[in-house]
């Protein structure tokens, strides 16, 4: 009597963690991100080009309804027109890195054993907690350095890679009273467990 018991808090065990482990998944991820708002930060400095990219750690709870979060740092590396008190146009880059947060509700459209087409829409947190030197005497005081940003896109999951592309509109721009902001067209590629 004692060993069936036994067995059976096994067996039980067992079945508890496989079902939790589908309930719980966490991952990596590497993303790119293009700008898709190509106004100056000021008048006196002027928006060239950029390269973004992200790196981050993602954690699913839920099956086909799902709560969805990460934790990200992204990278925006600038290449800026600076206009100084004499008229003189410089070329200068800047790099500037943020701590994001993301938080996203989730529902599978398609859902199989070794396949999924998600759709994702949410808020993120952003602080900037890097801003390289630089010769145009340009601050992290002179940023905005929290922002919130809406969040959404389609993922695909293939066996334990996934693959999403989304959107990411800030609320504040980069600057106070500049018409730059944030908003990027985005890519990501990750392993999830």
């Amino acid at each position: 009597m004692k060993i069936r018991s036994v067995i059976f808090l096994i067996c039980m065990f067992m079945y508890v963690s496989a079902t939790s482990q589908d309930l719980v998944q966490w991952g990596v991820k590497f993303g790119l991100d293009v700008p898709t708002n190509k106004k100056d930060f000021n008048k006196d400095i002027l928006y060239k080009k950029t390269f973004n990219y992200n790196v981050g750690f993602q954690l699913r709870v839920g099956e086909r309804f799902y709560g969805h979060a990460e934790v990200d740092y992204i990278i925006n590396k600038c290449t800026l027109d600076y206009i100084d008190s004499t008229n003189q146009t410089t070329t200068h880059s800047i790099e500037l890195g943020y701590l994001a947060v993301p938080l996203q509700a989730g529902y599978s459209i398609l859902q199989f054993d070794h396949f999924a087409l998600r759709a994702l829409l949410g808020v993120q947190y952003r602080v900037l907690v890097r801003l390289s030197k630089n010769d145009i005497n340009l601050k992290r005081t002179d940023m905005n350095v929290h922002n919130l940003d809406f969040i959404g896109g389609l993922g695909v999951d293939i066996y334990s890679f996934t693959l999403d592309i989304g959107y990411r509109k800030s609320l504040l721009a980069v600057m106070p009273k500049s018409k730059h902001y944030r908003d990027m067209l985005t890519l990501s590629i990750g392993l999830i467990f």
